[in-house]
């Protein structure tokens, strides 16, 4: 399987790695606010969301990262060791109403 807009493709190792962190607010469409990823294409500062279509500006210090997983760092958390923080349950909801009839 080959990831693709609609396909999220995550090795469940990359949840056990150090994660490429971001500082800052990730880009996002200006239309449908879906953000930049990996798959993302940026072309002369602007990029064609994959969604909708829409063409946004980027600015100069956008970095593409080739890792697919990014952590980004809006506000520092407070450190808590693995005891306090326990099992990891990740729910993934799809809002977008592509597999809606």
């Amino acid at each position: 399987v080959q990831a693709t807009a609609n396909v999220v493709l995550l090795h469940f190792a990359h949840l056990n790695c150090e994660p490429n962190v971001a500082t800052g607010e990730p880009v996002s469409c200006s239309c449908c606010k879906s953000h930049l990823s990996v798959l993302s294409t940026v072309t002369d500062l602007c990029w064609n969301c994959e969604f909708c279509g829409t063409t946004n500006k980027v600015d100069e210090d956008v970095q593409k990262h080739d890792n697919p997983v990014s952590d980004y760092l809006i506000e520092k958390g407070e450190n808590l060791s693995e005891k306090e923080i326990g099992d990891l349950i990740m729910f993934v909801i799809d809002i977008s109403g592509s597999m809606s009839q």
